[in-house]
């Protein structure tokens, strides 16, 4: 076995416990033996991002992008790094390679939050006028033509309200309330959530002719939340071809601690955006540092990304509520465990078996029996690696609990 081989089968057990430390010392040594090595240089720039040192992550990203041009997860982290330091035009830039790789409605969403963020969206302007140009033109326009024109004109609409143009924009919302006119009673699933906000449209227009003033109106949520949570909830009931986010971007840029926003914005983006619905979830517990759903949920996001320091940092943020304590052990005890951190682990055991039961032990999700297996594993672990004595100790501690 070489020495580069031995050296990432290190680094691999340090990148199962997260240990950034001493993954970027080894990293460091198998550049020391081939400057270009991919493994080095990508878990490397993954450890320098973890530890939010983003400069000279986004400098390694960079040289990888050298070596490696168009590949999926280095454009991915060069769009997130540039979008993280404020770098919108080249986080936009990525985007766009991204999009034009894989035309998927997830980087089309990335492309266009950035845009909003630059507030340059005369591309996404010009390319909806020619959607809606091409569908206008059609000889019969079905129910189902007109709502995707309705959510066209409304995508339009805020972009156009965005970057100031604010005749144009109330001039395609005026289109919006005609063409929803034409298939109102049409509508079947969610038709009171959805001709609500409709009617909030007309109101809006009907009470000033400065359009300014009209949708900043619109944009008011002080009296309006519940019609903007519907509204949003519902727009891909309406119509596949809505992009509810666009008016998160625009709402929560005025509004950026209104619980209830942040709320859809983080369950609908969850899928199509889910940097974004991980910002959304953080900035709810942050507002709301109690709040089950948003921590619960984060978690959860968390792990299907392999994000597992971040999910323990906060756990162990969490504990104190008692309420949550017991499930957050629980998912404690099973991070710990995946990241081979077993004395962690087995004091976590120790603090979940400690909590009182109406019923006694019955009642626990986890027993001492899965304490024991947890460190029969750590016995097990010590073996592979040669810490004979160790793994002897640890056994013997095992058999202890059993007999007890």
């Amino acid at each position: 076995m070489d020495e580069i081989t031995i050296l990432i089968n290190k680094t691999k057990k340090y990148l199962t416990k997260y240990d950034y430390d001493n993954v970027l010392k080894l990293c460091d040594k198998i550049l020391d033996i081939d400057s270009r090595s991919r493994f080095g240089l990508e878990f490397k720039a993954i450890s320098l991002y973890r530890k939010n040192d983003y400069i000279n992550s986004l400098k390694l990203y960079e040289k990888l992008n050298r070596l490696y041009y168009e590949d999926d997860e280095i454009l991915y982290s060069l769009m997130r790094l540039n979008d993280e330091l404020g770098n919108y035009k080249s986080a936009r830039e990525y985007s766009k390679k991204l999009w034009k790789l894989h035309h998927t409605d997830s980087h089309c969403i990335k492309y266009k939050h950035l845009s909003f963020k630059l507030k340059d969206v005369n591309k996404l302007i010009e390319r909806l006028t020619n959607k809606i140009t091409s569908i206008e033109t059609e000889d019969n326009l079905t129910c189902a033509s007109i709502k995707r024109l309705i959510v066209l004109y409304e995508e339009k609409a805020v972009y156009e309200y965005v970057s100031g143009d604010y005749e144009k924009s109330l001039s395609d919302y005026l289109k919006v309330v005609d063409y929803h006119k034409s298939i109102r009673d049409s509508i079947e699933c969610h038709k009171d959530k959805i001709n609500r906000w409709y009617e909030l449209l007309s109101d809006s227009i009907d009470k000033t002719d400065d359009s300014k003033e009209t949708l900043d109106m619109l944009f008011n949520l002080d009296d309006t939340i519940s019609i903007w949570v519907d509204k949003l909830e519902t727009m891909n009931a309406f119509s596949q071809f809505a992009e509810p986010l666009v008016y998160s971007y625009v709402l929560l840029d005025k509004y950026p601690d209104n619980l209830e926003l942040l709320q859809v914005t983080a369950m609908i983006s969850r899928y199509s955006d889910t940097d974004y619905s991980r910002e959304c979830y953080k900035r709810i517990i942050e507002l709301d540092g109690k709040n089950k759903d948003a921590i619960m949920t984060l978690l959860d996001i968390n792990k299907s990304y392999y994000l597992k320091d971040e999910s323990l940092t906060l756990i162990n943020s969490k504990l104190h509520i008692n309420e949550l304590k017991e499930e957050l052990l629980l998912r404690k005890i099973e991070l710990l465990e995946s990241m081979t951190l077993y004395d962690e682990a087995l004091e976590a055991y120790d603090e979940y078996l400690a909590i009182e039961k109406p019923d006694g032990l019955i009642h626990h999700k986890k027993t001492v029996f899965d304490k024991i297996r947890c460190m029969e594993q750590q016995a097990t672990d010590y073996f592979i690696e040669g810490n004979l004595d160790e793994a002897y100790d640890i056994l013997k501690k095992s058999i202890k609990h059993s007999i007890t």
